[in-house]
């Protein structure tokens, strides 16, 4: 095993379990791992490494900072995306992103199968699309009704999914 697959592995471990458990994803595992993986990316491929550093972290922070801006999700789960992108790169990330999203939506459509609240969440969803046609997307984040702690999901653990799929895959 890589020293990048064992520090995505970790990484991926520790954030799934604290977002499934206290849903909070820590710094102190996030910084730590995001230096770990620009020496790792520069012993193992000197500057090309740390290009591929600088895209995959950028490129991570960049899927997930409109959603994270319209209070869809924390800045953790920003943050891991971006360390995981640091960790395997642009292409990796990229993919780890669909996947996330892929079983993020299922976990949230299960969720909200399971409160009955999947009715109520599409009409939210389309009075939501609705203003934003109408009003732009200044008003987006105001089209969608507060956050319900009840069926809200940890996409954190979406995410360590998702790099863990994408890590069987390609």
């Amino acid at each position: 095993m890589s020293g990048s697959e064992l520090l995505l592995f970790s990484v991926i471990t520790v954030s799934g379990y604290t977002d499934l458990k206290y849903r909070k994803i820590y710094n102190i595992v996030l910084f730590p791992a995001l230096i770990l993986a620009l020496i790792n990316q520069l012993w193992v491929s000197g500057l090309t490494g740390l290009f591929s550093w600088g895209q995959g972290l950028i490129l991570g922070l960049v899927f997930l900072f409109v959603p994270f801006l319209l209070g869809g999700m924390g800045a953790g789960d920003v943050k891991l995306l971006g360390v995981i992108g640091a960790i395997r790169g642009p292409v990796f990330v990229f993919y780890c992103f669909l996947a996330a999203a892929m079983i993020g939506g299922l976990m949230s459509v299960c969720v909200l199968l399971y409160r009955r609240k999947l009715s109520q969440a599409v009409g939210n969803i389309g009075s939501a699309v609705q203003t934003i046609t109408i009003f732009g997307f200044g008003d987006a984040k105001t089209a969608l009704p507060p956050e319900d702690e009840g069926t809200s999901i940890p996409y954190g653990l979406a995410i360590a999914l998702g790099a863990m799929t994408t890590y069987l895959v390609i």
